[in-house]
């Protein structure tokens, strides 16, 4: 090669290294850095966690709890070793992981049942009277607060440019991530309670007749609509191009691109929230247990029966782990179903939780914090 097309070969794989990524949703690289910005994991919502959980050969403990409310709580997030919370009947707060210590806890003018987003050194999130509040994730202090004029906000997806909530106003929103501005509004037929999820530069949530959309992220215009047979249940799983929804009537595979239907599943119990998607295999919670599908044809893998029904899966280091509202954490073989462990906690579990560096963190629906980890005998 000559010295003048190695020079030009250099410069453009500088450019291509250097050149940033508009637009990066919280959770697509924070998540390899072994943390977990958003519920579920990722903005594609598929659960995966960093882990590794407790080791199921040593004995569970309680590492620490925190009695945070006496009212509902949000799932929780994990950052930079702090665990980020909110609640009834307004109050958002952040907790040392190592020892459960509150670091700031802070007033909002309602509840915060979804669950709060880091992204940037900022924590986003939304009440259910319609505000989006950005706090300093180190200090607590405001950086800016919105009335997005929509009721019963989700949790917030986050990108460098925007911050997209839905809500139980019939209503998607984008608002600027710096200023908390408005960038559009786009009505929808219904009431949306899932969190909204993110994949190529598309949104996706579904409404409370059942209907999925998928939305331009930058201009919030419908690309598609797909009615299905029942409510869509938790936040919509994108694998692969391929969106996992669930409802009364079970699972539903769609086309991320065309809305196009894929396959359809009836499970033998509603879907009770969004699920989990890892390699090939979907894990869903239904009013009875968990449930294992085929990504590729929605056969049933296996089905693990709990004391009730179950909170959103996620999956770490071939464990499935999910809160039950029996009052159990369980964790269970993401390859047979088979029972790992299960550990009793003060009330039931309906949030998704967290697993890294051995430890599960997740929330009860008695407003306590929990820590979950294994120590040798």
């Amino acid at each position: 090669m000559t010295q003048p097309v190695l020079v030009i070969v250099l410069i453009l794989a500088w450019l291509q290294l250097s050149t940033p990524v508009m637009g990066t949703p919280s959770g697509e690289s924070d998540y390899w850095n072994g943390d977990v910005p958003m519920m579920l994991g990722n903005a594609a919502r598929t659960g995966q966690m960093p882990g590794p959980g407790p080791d199921p050969d040593h004995r569970l403990v309680m590492r620490w709890t925190g009695a945070m409310a006496r009212q509902a709580i949000s799932p929780p997030v994990v950052v930079n070793e702090i665990l980020y919370v909110g609640g009834s009947p307004g109050w958002v707060g952040a907790l040392d992981t190592a020892s459960g210590e509150v670091i700031w806890q802070e007033s909002t003018s309602a509840g915060i049942l979804a669950a709060p987003v880091w992204h940037d050194g900022l924590l986003y999130v939304g009440t259910m009277d319609g505000t989006v509040i950005a706090f300093d994730a180190r200090t607590g202090e405001r950086a800016w607060t919105r009335q997005s004029g929509n009721s019963g906000l989700t949790s917030p997806l986050v990108t460098d440019d925007f911050v997209i909530v839905a809500s139980q106003s019939s209503s998607v929103t984008s608002l600027d991530a710096k200023t908390g501005e408005t960038l559009w509004s786009t009505p929808i037929a219904a009431n949306v309670m899932t969190a909204p999820s993110y994949g190529e530069g598309k949104v996706y949530v579904g409404d409370r007749v059942g209907t999925i959309y998928a939305l331009d992220a930058q201009t919030g215009s419908i690309d598609w609509r797909l009615p299905t047979s029942s409510a869509i249940e938790g936040a919509i799983a994108l694998g692969d191009g391929t969106l996992y929804a669930g409802g009364a009537r079970g699972v539903i595979a769609v086309t991320a691109r065309t809305g196009k239907t894929i396959w359809r599943a009836p499970t033998s119990g509603h879907v009770t929230g969004s699920q989990a998607i890892v390699g090939s295999v979907v894990f869903t919670p239904i009013s009875t247990g968990v449930i294992a599908l085929n990504a590729s044809t929605g056969k049933t893998v296996w089905g693990r029966p709990l004391g009730a029904a179950a909170a959103p899966p996620v999956v770490a280091d071939g464990a499935v782990y999910v809160g039950g509202e029996d009052g159990y954490v369980y964790a269970i073989d993401a390859s047979t179903g088979g029972l790992l462990w299960k550990s009793p906690v003060a009330a039931g579990v309906k949030n998704p939780a967290v697993v890294l560096e051995g430890t599960v963190y997740f929330t009860d629906n008695g407003g306590t914090v929990y820590a979950l980890a294994a120590v040798e005998e």
